[in-house]
């Protein structure tokens, strides 16, 4: 997957590898490789991807990934950057995913 510096308004998905649809404590972080790391909640768009997505080669199982939608002034820099999705089943459980790496453009 690949992005342009400065983008916003676009799904962000990570897997988490099993169902989270009844999930809370969802958290998304997306980190470029030099930078700051952004961790998203809830309250700032993060949610459980309900359908299936193809993105490229990669499948993301509805109910098995989370969505994030990237908000202006996440991707301001360019290069390689990675995503990882958390889901607390419960309050001593968190379902962590691996992280994925995307790339974005200058």
């Amino acid at each position: 997957m690949t992005s342009n510096i400065g983008e916003y308004g676009q799904a962000l998905r990570a897997a988490i590898g099993e169902d989270v649809s009844t999930n809370t404590g969802l958290t998304f972080i997306i980190e470029p490789q030099l930078g700051k790391r952004i961790t998203r909640d809830e309250t700032e768009g993060v949610s459980v991807g309900t359908s299936a997505v193809t993105v490229g080669d990669t499948v993301y199982k509805a109910n098995e990934h989370l969505e994030y939608i990237v908000q202006d002034g996440d991707l301001d820099h360019s290069g390689k950057w990675r995503k990882q999705a958390k889901a607390a089943t419960s309050t001593t459980v968190e379902k962590v995913g691996n992280f994925e790496q995307f790339t974005v453009l200058p």
